[in-house]
């Protein structure tokens, strides 16, 4: 496992940056925002599902065609909040002064409403207000 971007703080709380411009944050408070992006993807794939079968649809009417899609909806949205659960869980057992720079990292992250959401500290952080309507989308 690669430490180098981990430093040590004395302090007990991260600040969202730090004095040159980097993204600093705790690595607890990192572990908990890509928790929050894995539980608003599950809420995607269920608004999709809900689409695709109805909000009162049994797996018995829903047409053949389409049940290993649907189960394989279910199962994405089990595994997303396991995954959720699980950084969660490890978040809590992190002492706070391990921080990561995760400004390269952010770089990657290509859509804008979700790179917000991680270069944000988790105190000043609002949930979306549409989140089934929020990002980008190519038709053609």
């Amino acid at each position: 496992m690669n430490y180098d971007n981990l430093a040590h703080s004395e302090d007990h709380i991260a600040p969202a940056r730090s004095t040159d411009g980097r993204q600093v944050d705790t690595l607890g408070d990192l572990l908990l925002k890509c928790q929050s992006e894995l539980t608003d993807i599950a809420n995607l794939i269920e608004a999709a599902e809900q689409v695709l079968c109805g909000p009162e649809t049994s797996t018995s009417t829903v047409a053949a065609s389409n049940v290993v899609a649907v189960q394989g909806m279910d199962l994405a949205i089990q595994k997303v909040h396991g995954l959720g659960e699980f950084l969660a869980e490890l978040s809590s057992t992190l002492p706070q002064q391990y921080l990561i720079d995760t400004t390269t990292a952010l770089n990657v992250v290509k859509l804008a409403d979700m790179q917000r959401r991680l270069r944000t500290s988790l105190q000043n952080q609002e949930p979306d207000s549409d989140p089934v309507n929020a990002g980008d989308i190519d038709l053609f």
